[in-house]
């Protein structure tokens, strides 16, 4: 038997294994019709339980997610509909880090977000008057 097949327990027939690019597009679809935003930490957990070449624990998932999860991003958060849009900005994070070694302070963890009306909110409001 071939390296990622399987036999039926009811055919006898070999099986594949899942392409993992399929399963991210159905799950990303899946995510899609039920309203689910695909987040950079979403991203981050199915790809580390894709990428598993064995049975993953959802312990053992958590603590690799948590080694890889440094991906650092900042919101912005829409004060009329509640809508929050996640944006990472190299520039920022640099700014960040002097402004913390100017200062003498090491960062272990911060939370950047910027509150106010997102575009569809605005382009709601304008359409009101």
């Amino acid at each position: 038997m071939k390296s990622g097949e399987a036999h039926s327990p009811h055919s006898g027939k070999k099986l594949k294994a899942p392409d993992a690019e399929r399963l991210r597009a159905d799950l990303e679809a899946y995510m899609t019709r039920r309203g689910l935003r695909s987040t950079e930490q979403r991203r981050v957990i199915i790809d580390t339980f894709f990428g598993s070449t064995e049975h993953i624990t959802i312990d053992t998932l958590l603590r690799e997610v948590r080694a890889v999860d440094d991906a650092h991003h900042d919101h912005l958060i829409c004060m009329e509909c509640g809508k929050i849009t996640e944006f990472e900005e190299p520039a920022i994070e640099e700014l960040q880090q002097k402004i913390a070694k100017r200062h003498g302070f090491l960062v272990r963890a911060h939370k950047h977000e910027m509150y106010g009306v997102c575009s569809d909110c605005q382009a709601k409001a304008r359409v009101r008057r």
